[in-house]
């Protein structure tokens, strides 16, 4: 994509924090929302760093953290992205969801930890949007130009 539009969009909301998960997703749903498509490109590949730290793996393990770290951000998307009911069930159930998992099956003593994590992760994502997003100013980025991103 061209960095000019990316850049009139604001750019990515820095009220993802900590691990930002969905902050791209976000991104991609304003792109949308301003009349703009986004192509499949089927050769595209992501290949994810494999090593035993750095990255999201300085916020701990998800399934074994009471750490909102790795929950706000998906909670932060929704509101977001607020489609009405679909979005109130989505948002609701995801705590649920959580604890559904072989992991959680295997080694229930988890489950509030986990339990702890999503609803910290609910509030987190409830304070963030009330203060609504954070996207670069166009003051920051006028003297970027209009090469491509």
């Amino acid at each position: 994509m061209r960095r000019k539009i990316a850049l009139k969009l604001g750019g990515f909301d820095e009220q993802f924090v900590s691990v930002a998960y969905n902050f791209e997703a976000e991104f991609a749903y304003r792109l949308c929302g301003a009349g703009h498509q986004i192509f499949y490109e089927p050769a595209a590949c992501v290949h994810h760093l494999k090593t035993s730290e750095g990255g999201t793996r300085m916020f701990g393990d998800h399934l074994r953290s009471v750490r909102p770290d790795h929950a706000v951000g998906a909670y932060y998307y929704i509101l977001r992205t607020w489609s009405g009911w679909q979005s109130l069930v989505q948002f609701l159930r995801r705590p649920l969801q959580a604890i559904a998992t072989r992991h959680h099956l295997y080694r229930p003593w988890w489950i509030p930890a986990t339990l702890v994590a999503e609803l910290s992760g609910m509030g987190w994502a409830l304070v963030l949007a009330a203060q609504g997003p954070r996207y670069l100013s166009s003051s920051n980025w006028l003297k970027g130009g209009s090469s491509g991103v």
